[in-house]
Parts: C-alpha cells; structure tokens; sequence
C-alpha cells in the first residue's frame, strides 16, 4: 500500500461472553460507527495483503463461516460491506441481532478479526440489496461493492484480537485432549 493508511489495534481478553458483547458494543461499535467497512479473519486479511486488493466471495476464495450460505453480496459477486452511517441505535441493535459483526467468527480460545475501512471517496461506488429481496442480508447495513477492493481504496485498519475465557468444562476437555496428545 502505497497511500497513508491509519492502523490500530483492539484486545479484549479474559472477559465473560457477557462482558464482552459490552466491551465490544462500548469500545468496537463507537470506532466503526458512521464508517463503511468490510471484516475478515486474520488469515483471509494475510491473503488480501498479498493480492492488494479484497475479493469477493462468490467463488469461496476466503474461509469463513457463512461459505454455504446463501448471502446477498456473495450471490451478486460483491465484496460485503456493512455501512454503519447515519444509523441509529435501534437499527444498529438490531442489526447486530441479526448478524455480530462486532464477533463474527466466534471460537473457542482466541480470535483475530481485520475491520477494513473503505475511504470516503469508494463509497459512491456501493450497492445495497432491494428491499424485499429474498436472499440472506443484513437489512439496513448490508452493501456490496462490486468486484474487488484495491487496497488504496482503505482508508484504516483496525486488528481486533478476542482472546476468550474458556469456562471449567473446555479448560478441563482441553487438558485432557493435550494429555492424550501427550501419550500417543
């Protein structure tokens, strides 16, 4: 990337699910609001560092949760974006109801999650579903760009890390599992 790109960083660790999701809505959701941006796990972001620009997803190039869904964006061969402008708190609720884009990977120890920021100037460029459509999106924030994003067209990255309190039962599957590991 040859442009200015402003970059940062967010840990959230040792939190309970449910002081997390408030963690992420009071400190995350604040940063992305009023802003376009598409997020992708740490080792997609490795790939589109590479390449120089985001692909879209129709052909399944990224790992990810949603690959055997029927989404929107991916079906009209569009990068997912969600557009957090001019929305208000009912929407934004809502919305994360409908898909956590604040922890959309959510595993069992540690998760890194690359929000891409799209520069103002890209956003002319965008699509958002019909309303009344009937393939998957996420109604009122969902958009697509179409085809690819270069990467001059970013504006920021923000690298977000969930490091997760396991509860009793995972610690204690985990040490058996490292233990029979240990003995084979």
């Amino acid at each position: 990337m040859s442009h200015k790109v402003k970059k940062s960083e967010l840990i959230f660790k040792d939190l309970s699910p449910k002081e997390l999701g408030k963690e992420l809505r009071d400190k995350l959701l604040p940063i992305l609001t009023d802003k376009v941006f598409h997020v992708t796990p740490y080792a997609n972001y490795r790939e589109i560092e590479k390449t120089g620009r985001i692909e879209n997803s129709k052909n399944n190039k990224y790992k990810h949760t949603s690959e055997d869904r029927k989404f929107w964006a991916k079906r009209e061969g569009f990068v997912c974006l969600f557009d957090l402008r001019h929305k208000d708190e009912a929407v934004l609720r809502d919305s994360l109801m409908r898909y956590n884009f604040l922890d959309p990977w959510t595993q069992t120890n540690s998760e890194r999650n690359i929000y891409l920021i799209l520069d103002k100037d890209a956003h002319a460029d965008l699509e958002y579903p019909t309303i009344g459509e009937k393939m998957l999106h996420v109604p009122h924030v969902e958009c697509g760009y179409p085809g690819g994003i270069e990467l001059s067209k970013i504006s920021e990255i923000l690298d977000v890390t969930v490091i997760r309190v396991l509860s009793e039962l995972a610690t204690a599957l985990r040490e058996v599992a490292l233990q029979k590991r240990r003995e084979n």
